[in-house]
Parts: structure tokens; sequence; C-alpha cells
């Protein structure tokens, strides 16, 4: 290998680079999908009570006894009932909202510790190394944008963490608009 030959090799501090890049793929997929990681966590948190499903039979059983009773004839039954009735249901109006509110505190909560997790760890990862150069290439090569690809370490040639982690985001939100999402695909019965 001659002096000109080694020159034209790159550099490559491989840990640093599977540490950026293996970042950048959890921080986009994390992104992409915070949605569903909310759902799934609120599901497993929230407690669906009985209170909701024997509130929901009392009534169905209600409303049965209300058809039941022939309102010209036993109007105070009839009354009676329907009051019980509109009661039983307000109550579990109350219900579903006390749960709804719950479920979107919980939803908010959960969505914004992992924005936080997910861009300590991010920031982690670019402060921590922010003066290693997760690559070293030529710096002729390099030449209009050595120093912008280099920033913070000002070393020619040099790929810091931080392009190489913005790089590499943008590579992967393009690859991940290019695959099929889940609720986008439709199903076509008999297909």
């Amino acid at each position: 290998i001659t002096c000109t030959q080694r020159k034209m090799e790159a550099e490559v501090n491989w840990h640093l680079l599977i540490t950026v890049i293996g970042t950048a793929v959890l921080v986009t997929l994390m992104h992409s999908r915070s949605d569903l990681f909310c759902s799934l966590i609120v599901k497993k948190c929230i407690l669906y009570t009985g209170a909701s499903g024997s509130l929901k039979e009392e009534i169905s059983s209600l409303k049965s006894a209300v058809n039941a009773v022939d309102m010209t004839e036993e109007f105070a039954k009839y009354a009676r009932l329907q009051r019980k009735l509109k009661e039983k249901e307000r109550e579990l109006i109350t219900q579903d909202n006390q749960l709804n509110r719950r479920a979107l505190f919980l939803r908010t909560t959960v969505r914004i510790i992992l924005f936080l997790l997910i861009e300590g760890v991010r920031i982690y990862v670019i402060v921590h190394n922010r003066y290693s150069p997760v690559l070293i290439m030529d710096p002729v090569r390099m030449w209009p944008i050595t120093n912008v690809i280099s920033y913070p370490m000002k070393i020619p040639g040099a790929v810091s963490p931080t392009v190489m982690m913005v790089t590499s985001r943008q590579a992967i939100k393009s690859i991940m608009d290019f695959l099929p999402n889940k609720a986008d695909t439709v199903k076509v019965k008999g297909s």
C-alpha cells in the first residue's frame, strides 16, 4: 500500500458508527410508532372495572322493564322506571367520561416520557461522542463541506456523530416512507 492509497482509504470508528446508526434507528422508529406504544401502555394500565359492565346490564334490564310496562295503565311505575333508567344512563356517561379523561392523561404522560427518553438517548450519544469522529475521509474529496460535516471537531475530512445522526435519520425516514404502513393498507375481501 502506497502513501497515496492509504490517504484515500476511510478510517472508520465501527463502534461509534454502529452506536450512532442504531440510535438513529431507535429514535426514528420510536417517534413514528409512539401512538402505538402509547395505546398499548394505556390499554394495559387503565383498569376496566366491572362497574361499567354491571351498569350496562342494569340499563338493559331497566329498558326491558320499561318496555314491558304499559304506560297508559301503570303510569307511576313507568315514570319511576324511566327516572331510574335516565339516572343510570347519566351515571354510565359520567363513568365513561372519567375513564376517557384518565386514558387521555395517561396517554399524554406516556408520550411525554417517551419523548424525553428518546431525545435524551439521542442527545447523550451525540454529546458524549461529539469530539470523536465516526469516520475520517480524504479532506480533498470533501473540500466544500469539510467544516460542516466535521462540526464541532474541526478535523479535516472527519464526519461528526451529529452529522451522521442527522443523515442516518433522514435516510431511515426515506426508507420508512416507501414501506407500507399498517394503517395505510386496506385489505380487499375476495382477493
